[in-house]
């Protein structure tokens, strides 16, 4: 991506953000962003423009309680510092650590500014974690739609159990147990009213029947 094509973005994402932020100056060193004040502390090489300002500024500035903002390449760069520590901070995001931002992070000799934000927006972390909790779903809340996931699944497998159980025994079919009773035979020749007689046949094969007498 060649330069002319980066300009060509920087533009056209500087005015899609025209009308979000908009800053006026109350006073030499006052101004404000959206109504919030401000005020202008450092002003090297004549670095602060308002409008510059407009189209770079995001929300998220809006919690630190300082804005140094740098020009490099023809574009304005801005960073957040706090004036004391916060939970969870880094000793490079205080104030103390502005000048060795400007050494170390910025070009030699480059135009900068430091406003201050007379109007810090503080995220309380009782909030932040009340907002955790809702989108994770933990707490009272969570836990009783886990509690109810839980019982709705078991209540799932129990009924694919059951039915299981039941088409398995509609495969089978009943069982049909045969009961068997032993009978001692009474033999021919002590049979009452009954002979055996020989009917045809030869010796290898000969036939028999019993008749009645």
């Amino acid at each position: 991506m060649n330069k002319q094509k980066i300009r060509e973005l920087i533009e056209q994402r500087e005015q899609q953000r025209a009308d979000i932020y908009h800053v006026e100056r109350t006073d030499t060193d006052a101004f404000t962003v959206n109504g919030h004040p401000y005020k202008l502390l450092k002003d090297y090489k004549e670095a602060f423009d308002p409008d510059k300002l407009a189209d770079r500024f995001s929300t998220i500035l809006s919690k630190y309680d300082y804005i140094v903002g740098d020009w490099g390449f023809e574009q304005l760069r801005l960073k957040g510092f706090y004036a004391v520590k916060q939970p969870g901070t880094q000793p490079a995001e205080l104030a103390d650590a502005i000048q060795d931002y400007l050494y170390e992070y910025c070009n030699f000799g480059c135009a900068y500014f430091i406003i201050q934000n007379l109007d810090v927006q503080v995220v309380h972390p009782e909030h932040t974690k009340r907002r955790r909790t809702k989108k994770n779903g933990t707490g009272n809340h969570g836990d009783a739609r886990n509690n109810k996931k839980a019982n709705e699944h078991h209540d799932y497998r129990k009924k694919k159990q059951h039915k299981q159980n039941t088409t398995s025994k509609h495969k089978k079919g009943p069982q049909i147990r045969e009961r068997t009773t032993s009978v001692n035979p009474v033999p021919v020749s002590k049979r009452k009213n009954q002979e055996v007689v020989r009917e045809s046949g030869t010796k290898k094969k000969q036939k028999f029947v019993i008749r009645h007498k």
